[in-house]
């Protein structure tokens, strides 16, 4: 009598996909994604004032040099994750101190946002599903506001999507490890999205390695993350 596990593996699997192909959706979700991105840079380029929260933000920006944003509390009582504050320091210098410069990371961090979302989609959902994920994205008003805001709303986002698109492609603890401590500056929620793809590390790793094996590669993963975002929070709260 065949076992369960040879029975399922003489199944074909369905191709996951409803009323689009593979092709057809490709083409339009990278349709949705320019349309998108042109949405925000139109939006981006007229150029609209900065208001108080945002104001109250960029004054740290000028204030302070890199140094000092990583060592001293933001002014006005601000908050923002360490890695948004420096690169939006870098940004400024070339682009200049007023809006473009300012908000010129969230417009390129949204931008990524898009693609991130219809590569993760692709991996994890079917076609009609990915299609409804990437316009979502592409065209709700917060997405496309937030792209031209001052804030690190699309930054963060971005940061903590990209650990999950990876483990979702396959990608191994080493990548996943420096990837999650790379998104951690940028994104306080990450932390806490890395125990999905950290107890599917395990789980999938357990079979093949043992529960013991699995469990000793996993702790300097786990550790790590929880250390490194102990420090971050600690910038972001200092």
């Amino acid at each position: 009598m065949p076992s369960v596990d040879s029975f399922l593996a003489s199944k074909p699997v369905p191709e996951r996909q409803f009323f689009f192909s593979d092709s057809s959706t490709q083409k339009i979700c990278l349709l949705v994604i320019l349309i998108g991105i042109a949405l925000r840079i139109a939006y981006f380029m007229l150029g609209r004032g900065l208001w108080m929260d945002e104001a109250a933000l960029a004054l740290s920006i000028r204030e302070y040099g890199f140094v000092e944003l990583a060592t001293r509390p933001l002014l006005h009582m601000q908050n923002a994750p360490l890695g948004f504050m420096l690169l939006a320091k870098a940004a400024s210098i070339p682009a200049g101190l007023n809006e473009y410069g300012l908000r010129l990371l969230s417009l390129v961090t949204d931008c990524c946002l898009l693609v991130l979302t219809c590569a993760f989609s692709r991996r994890v959902f079917d076609n009609l599903t990915t299609l409804a994920a990437t316009v979502t994205v592409s065209f709700f008003f917060l997405f496309v506001y937030y792209a031209q805001e001052f804030k690190p709303y699309s930054a963060e986002a971005t940061a903590s999507m990209l650990p999950l698109y990876l483990y979702f492609s396959g990608r191994g603890r080493v990548v996943l490890f420096f990837t999650g401590l790379a998104a951690m500056p940028f994104s306080s929620p990450v932390v806490f999205l890395l125990f999905g793809p950290g107890i599917g590390m395990f789980y999938r790793g357990a079979p093949l390695a043992g529960w013991y094996t699995a469990v000793i590669r996993l702790l300097p993963v786990g550790f790590g993350w929880l250390l490194f975002f102990r420090s971050c929070s600690l910038s972001c709260l200092k």
